[in-house]
């Protein structure tokens, strides 16, 4: 099929305007022209090194960093995956754990609950998103924080936790408490979490007088 100059225009104009580093589909240009026309316009992209492709039906625009190509982060994939399938994400076991700063370990291998369906992006750096399907209830929550430091303890366990990643978490909860249903989420964590978490609450508190915050009752 011969691809026609003004649609490869459009779609060159389109990824120019991007945001580098960013993540492309090609059902992102379904009001340009047909899935197979974009397919074969980001082949050619690709052999410009406009794009670069990092999955089946993924492309990339990187930017040039000091150190060479910087591509988009597998949370930032992760992230644009359900954006486009309109679905909820959220970071479960090490993926947490390194967003929060419980490890310093990379995950090479992502795992996220989701509202989706489940399933594996394979990454072409052998890195992989796993995407797996979980209760609305897993949902529930309503700040950033918290839902994070309950998948992070679930991965770590309760009687696990060592002194850095304890002093990690009086930081993060001194730093969140103040938001908006920080409070009302922690009721939804497993029974050991809520302690723990208000434990540490109580905790600041006592060691910051100024702060005035209404302690829940379960201690």
């Amino acid at each position: 099929m011969k691809v026609e100059s003004p649609i490869t225009d459009k779609i060159t104009e389109r990824i120019a305007s991007l945001e580098a580093p960013s993540v492309i589909f090609i059902g992102d240009f379904v009001d340009i022209c047909s899935t197979e026309v974009a397919r074969k316009i980001l082949a050619k992209l690709l052999e410009q090194k406009t794009v670069d492709k990092i999955a089946n039906g993924i492309y990339t625009k990187p930017r040039q960093g000091k150190y060479g190509l910087v591509q988009p982060s597998l949370d930032d994939i992760a992230e644009a995956i359900a954006k486009r399938d309109r679905v909820m994400i959220m970071p479960t076991g090490s993926t947490a754990m390194h967003k929060l700063g419980l490890s310093t370990q990379v995950p090479m291998n992502v795992v996220y609950l989701t509202t989706g369906s489940g399933r594996r992006v394979k990454i072409n750096d052998k890195r992989s998103i796993l995407f797996r399907r979980a209760a609305p209830k897993h949902f529930s929550y309503q700040s950033k924080a918290i839902p994070l430091i309950v998948q992070a303890l679930r991965e770590i366990g309760e009687n696990d936790l060592d002194d850095q990643q304890m002093g990690r978490l009086h930081y993060i909860m001194e730093k969140c408490i103040g938001e908006d249903h920080v409070l009302s989420d922690i009721k939804l964590a497993p029974r050991w979490i809520q302690n723990l978490l208000n434990k540490i609450i109580k905790q600041n508190a006592e060691s910051n007088p100024n702060q005035v915050i209404d302690i829940p009752a379960t201690l």
